[in-house]
């Protein structure tokens, strides 16, 4: 249950406590509320509803908060044992890139990329579009020359596989490369904040894609 959902909950709780008070006429109300008795159990039922409302709102943080820690543990114990950090550090270190850098990129990826992104600038609309980049990238300038390494005896037999990266294409990675360490950071250290300052990052992302040549 997200906060939004939480709003709502209580506001329909308040609602709920506010038809219930106005219910019957008004003179019949003021009448019931003569009796000191009444008036008691009035309070008692609006204590025993705020209490109510006060426990499910306790509830509902504690759930929430120990889901984030225990995402964030998996995710470190994802991590470490993947060493997905230190392989995307170490492809944006790198001078020089090959085809398998773009390639480990790729596999730091999801499988397919989301198609629910609609226009809002956010991380799997980041996600789809490295995805879609680095494919292109792949099929319109090294698919052939992948082909061609392979078809060759000589590759073979020195064992020499390797395809280095034009300096643009090499400066492409870097820069995706960066903004997926850079995401994997801010949402483990603040991930309101980062949900907050992530359309800005993105904007800053495209005009540093630009601004490559």
């Amino acid at each position: 249950m997200n906060r939004k959902k939480l709003k709502i909950l209580i506001i329909l709780l308040v609602l709920v406590l506010v038809i219930y008070l106005m219910s019957g006429s008004i003179v019949k109300f003021i009448t019931y509320l003569k009796d000191e008795q009444m008036i008691n159990s009035v309070i008692t039922g609006f204590c025993t509803i705020i209490s109510a409302v006060i426990a499910i709102i306790g509830v509902h943080f504690t759930i929430n908060n120990n889901q984030k820690l225990k995402n964030k543990e998996l995710l470190n114990s994802l991590d470490q044992k993947s060493e997905w950090r230190k392989e995307l550090m170490n492809i944006a270190s790198q001078t020089f890139m090959t085809t398998d850098d773009l390639y480990r990129v790729l596999a730091s990826l999801r499988f397919q990329p989301h198609k629910d992104t609609e226009s809002k600038e956010d991380f799997k609309f980041m996600t789809k579009k490295i995805y879609g980049d680095l494919n292109d990238m792949l099929n319109e300038k090294y698919n052939s020359k992948i082909k061609q390494k392979l078809s060759e005896k000589s590759c073979f037999k020195n064992k020499d596989y390797t395809i280095y990266l034009e300096y643009k294409d090499t400066e492409i990675i870097r820069l995706y490369t960066k903004y997926l360490l850079k995401h994997h950071w801010e949402t483990n250290i603040d991930e309101a904040k980062w949900l907050k300052d992530q359309e800005e990052v993105i904007k800053e992302v495209k005009k540093l894609r630009e601004e490559i040549f």
